[in-house]
């Protein structure tokens, strides 16, 4: 499977170096986003990069809205070049009634929920009882942001 990571060098795939990232994006049938959103990878799937993907591929973000130019995205599902995209997550929260995505062809729209299943809700609580019982006892807290 071709991958290609922006962010962290120890963590690119040998066969995408990132000179590369145009022949990702020439050959893959989908385009799955998982990473953060920041200066250098906010629009990383530009206008430009949506007319260089493959016709009839596949956009999928999971991750951070504000990876992927939303109007350019539109209209590339519009005039068929892009085949579908399912995305969980958008520029802005919740997704506005009259934004452009609403009516794009062959597009999944949740609310950000992705990271939800069967398992994760109780793994979410378990976390935070356990955090607010470290916080009670005067621990240290975990995963400070």
């Amino acid at each position: 499977m071709p991958g290609y990571t922006p962010t962290t060098p120890s963590r690119r795939s040998p066969r995408f170096p990132p000179h590369r990232w145009p022949q990702v994006l020439e050959e893959s049938d989908v385009v799955s986003l998982h990473l953060p959103l920041t200066d250098r990878t906010r629009h990383l799937v530009s206008g430009a990069v949506l007319r260089r993907m493959r016709r009839g591929a596949v956009v999928v973000n999971v991750s951070r809205g504000g990876l992927v130019d939303e109007q350019a995205l539109a209209e590339a599902l519009r005039s068929g070049h892009i085949a579908g995209a399912a995305l969980d997550v958008f520029a802005e929260e919740p997704l506005p009634a009259e934004h452009v995505l609403r009516d794009a062809p062959h597009t999944i729209l949740t609310p950000h929920i992705a990271w939800r299943s069967a398992t994760s809700l109780g793994a979410l609580q378990d976390g935070a009882v356990a955090r607010a019982r470290r916080a009670l006892a005067g621990e240290p807290l975990l995963d400070l942001v």
